[in-house]
């Protein structure tokens, strides 16, 4: 009998370590999983960032295609 109280006593044990590791792994991918959105947040906002300057650069440049463009055909009109 005694034997078979010692047997539960370190399945008991065993179980109560595999229950904490367990926690403790799902802990660790929570946490892990938040790390991942923050770095994924991050990243999208630096991707939207430089898209916009990029995108912002374009304009410039369309703008400035434009005015030289008309500018040009002035020039033209004059020479005529």
């Amino acid at each position: 009998m005694l034997k078979n109280f010692f047997k539960f006593g370190k399945k008991k044990k065993d179980e109560d370590q595999k229950d904490t590791l367990e926690n403790q792994i799902e802990k660790e991918i929570e946490e892990s999983q938040s790390e991942i959105d923050k770095i994924k947040a991050e990243t999208e906002k630096e991707i939207k960032e430089t898209a916009e300057e990029i995108l912002g650069k374009n304009a410039k440049k369309t703008e400035n295609n434009e005015k030289s463009f008309e500018i040009g055909k002035e020039k033209m009109k004059v020479q005529k």
